[in-house]
């Protein structure tokens, strides 16, 4: 019996063990949940379902026109009154087989044709060249969706890694902050220093334990906005922390920025764009030339006889836009305007996607440059702690002098955190704008 409660107390640490470990994901794991989680792209991606409908509803239009009709009626005085009935059938009595005329009120008629259009002016070959040209747009739309959330994640991720970092530092600044209060409060027991240095050393205590409350607030804060990218509980995950990479120089990765701006989904968009423009022009001249399509019909009713009237019918259809013409002409001159500004804007948005990517690839730069001087500044400002603790210990230098030292070495590793960081986040900005 014994026995059988050590392994239910056993099964039930488990499962309580399991139920609280937190899921610790990668960065490439981020990536992958929010492109398969994140509400936005499902709507994104129901957006290139839609373009696709409408492609395949613009090529029914290629296809007969069928439609169909019954009509049921009910006189109130008949169709040819009592009297005039009652004379026809006195007259045709002479005539051996003709039937009898009843005064009807109630009749039908059905039928059912179709049209093929033969020539609309190309309305329906450039109304599917459209359609399909919808579908590439919705695609590109997609995909720089797909990018800037992207881009949302890794910046989110090494945000939260540069704040895990500054956990550290603030870690190793709580020590010896706590370290030097006891230094001190021997030395104030035994009558050396005066307690005013205690306090200074209390103060930064209260200094590093501030920070602290607001680094985790912030920490909190980017767990949540990181879930709601990946659409996953924010409080029941963490981010794996690697150690960090060798940075080399970024010159290896400078590429010619004209040849990138034609690469990125902003400048192909810009060109569908012109492109749809044209077809709609297009489109709307082919409304001002003639139709012409064929047809046939059956239809079927009854008489004065009672009888069962079936009918075909073929035909052919020709019309002339004419009245269509004279606003028709501003309506071209205002398409071909709609053309000239699609132009201009892809000319403008090209030249700012220049300007953009070297702004990237300066930001880039001045990262790199700023993670080598904080590497330096961080190596000279564990030697000036070194020093002035040595020159406190002996009396030749203030207390406060120390402890600027120590909030000097914490700064440098914050600088050096946050230039890592940066470095990584402009590498990869540079290279997925470029195309990469």
């Amino acid at each position: 019996m014994k026995s059988l409660h050590y392994i239910f107390f056993a099964l039930l640490f488990l499962a309580t063990s399991a139920a609280s470990a937190q899921t610790t994901y990668t960065l490439e794991q981020c990536k992958e949940l929010t492109l398969k989680n994140n509400n936005a792209l499902k709507a994104d991606r129901l957006s290139m379902e839609e373009a696709s409908l409408t492609k395949k509803e613009a090529f029914t239009n290629y296809f007969p026109k069928v439609s169909a009709f019954g009509l049921g009626y009910h006189l109130k005085e008949g169709m040819i009154g009592k009297e005039s009935a009652e004379m026809i059938n006195m007259l045709g009595s002479s005539f051996p087989g003709m039937p009898n005329v009843r005064d009807r009120k109630n009749g039908y008629m059905l039928g059912i044709s179709l049209e093929q259009p033969v020539f609309t002016g190309g309305q329906i070959y450039y109304g599917n060249k459209l359609a399909e040209l919808g579908e590439d747009v919705s695609k590109y739309q997609t995909q720089e969706a797909e990018k800037n959330l992207l881009v949302n994640v890794e910046q989110y991720y090494w945000t939260l890694v540069s704040l895990y970092e500054k956990r550290k530092t603030i870690d190793v600044m709580k020590n010896l902050a706590d370290n030097l209060f006891s230094d001190v409060k021997v030395a104030v027991d035994a009558g050396v220093t005066n307690r005013n240095d205690l306090l200074q050393v209390q103060l930064k205590q209260n200094e590093i334990k501030t920070a602290s409350v607001e680094l985790e607030n912030g920490i909190s804060l980017l767990k949540i906005q990181l879930a709601q990218l990946m659409n996953v509980d924010g409080g029941q995950f963490e981010i794996e922390t690697k150690d960090q990479e060798y940075i080399s120089n970024p010159v290896t990765l400078l590429v010619d920025h004209n040849q990138a701006v034609t690469n990125t989904n902003m400048h192909k968009l810009l060109s569908k764009n012109i492109e749809a423009k044209q077809l709609e022009k297009k489109i709307e001249r082919g409304k001002l030339l003639p139709y012409f399509g064929v047809g046939a019909g059956y239809y079927q009713y009854n008489d004065i006889f009672k009888n069962r009237n079936p009918s075909t019918m073929v035909h052919a259809t020709l019309t002339l836009p004419i009245s269509d013409w004279w606003g028709g002409s501003y309506n071209l001159r205002k398409k071909q305007t709609q053309i000239d500004r699609a132009e201009y804007e892809k000319k403008d948005t090209d030249q700012k996607l220049f300007v953009m990517f070297q702004s990237y690839w300066n930001k880039l730069n001045e990262n790199y440059n700023k993670l080598l001087l904080a590497k330096q500044a961080i190596e000279t400002a564990e030697e000036n702690v070194r020093i002035n603790k040595d020159q406190y210990q002996n009396g030749l230098s203030i207390l406060s002098d120390l402890i600027d030292a120590q909030s000097l070495l914490q700064q440098s590793r914050d600088q050096y955190t946050e230039a890592y960081t940066g470095f990584l986040v402009a590498r990869y900005l540079y290279l997925r704008e470029t195309g990469r």
